[in-house]
């Protein structure tokens, strides 16, 4: 069901594309853009899917910047990269 929301979410909702510059704790600067998190979220697990989508839904609800929210799993995308 998550997938499914999260599909919707993001086809439905103009999200302009958007770079994040996220250093890591090992003091990497990545660069990830917003498709490149969305592909990740799609792809991701349930459980991850569906806590990104009861996290969205509450952004969605409150008119919230998703920026915020794609930004702070950019950086963890990019902490696990830093771990390869």
């Amino acid at each position: 069901m998550s997938h499914s929301y999260l599909k919707a979410f993001f086809a439905e909702k103009p999200i302009e594309q958007q770079v994040y510059e996220v250093t890591t704790p090992a003091g990497t600067t990545n660069l990830l853009m917003t498709s490149d998190v969305v592909y990740a979220l799609l792809n991701a697990s349930d459980g991850i899917q569906e806590q990104a989508a009861n996290i969205l839904r509450r952004i969605d609800f409150h008119n919230g910047d998703v920026h915020h929210f794609l930004k702070h799993m950019a950086n963890a995308m990019a902490i696990d990269l830093d771990q390869l």
